[in-house]
């Protein structure tokens, strides 16, 4: 598999959210997209690409277009532990590659997200389940019996659109131990996407990361 170089020496400007940072793909007329970004929910910090580029703790980058169809590469470092993400994606994914630590020993779990529909009146909200000892997990409002989304098993996504509200969510897991709350995120915008990402931490813990999703400009 051909690993594009310029990939790995360009993984700087992925994770930049506060500056524009240059395309690291050429993604002209005719060349069907897609999209990947990266999650770090991790405490420390990771380095990217073989320019050691960082990504700090429980950040996450903008999704970078990328050309889909082509093989991608990058090596995931932290301390003295490696990752090697080889990947290929098809026309319109949206690919999280997100970063865990469990027991001192570094992993990833890779989110297929294929959106199929799109509402620029409506929110949209994922569930990404990367705990593997949650079971089937949902997202609820806190204090009532109304969950946005149902039964997503472990390492799948699932995302619902619904009228843009301000809620308060929570995530339960299957055997109903307590639930987790969702950081407060105010009031959702219509046309806007969301993601909660359920994970376990280093000590093994369940916990959730609620990122806005974003478009790297």
């Amino acid at each position: 598999m051909r690993i594009y170089a310029l990939f790995l020496l360009g993984w700087a400007g992925m994770f930049s959210t506060a500056l524009a940072a240059p395309a690291l793909y050429s993604t002209g007329p005719g060349e069907a997209s897609a999209y990947i970004r990266f999650v770090n929910l991790t405490s420390q910090p990771v380095s990217l690409g073989a320019a050691e580029q960082v990504l700090e703790g429980m950040q996450a980058s903008d999704f970078q277009t990328v050309t889909s169809g082509k093989a991608l590469g990058g090596v995931i470092r932290s301390g003295e532990q490696s990752l090697l993400l080889q990947d290929s994606l098809p026309e319109g994914a949206f690919l999280t590659v997100a970063i865990v630590e469990s027991q001192g020993s570094l992993s990833m779990s890779r989110f297929l997200d294929e959106v199929s529909d799109f509402s620029a009146k409506r929110s949209s909200v994922s569930l990404y389940h990367a705990a593997p000892d949650c079971g089937l997990a949902d997202v609820k409002v806190q204090g009532r019996d109304l969950r946005l989304v149902q039964g997503v098993a472990y390492g799948q996504v699932v995302r619902r659109q619904f009228n843009p509200a301000e809620l308060n969510l929570e995530v339960v897991c299957a055997e109903q131990t307590s639930p987790i709350p969702v950081p407060s995120q105010g009031m959702l915008e219509p046309g806007e996407r969301y993601s909660i990402l359920l994970y376990q931490n280093a000590e093994g813990e369940r916990s959730v990361q609620w990122i806005k999703d974003t478009m790297q400009k």
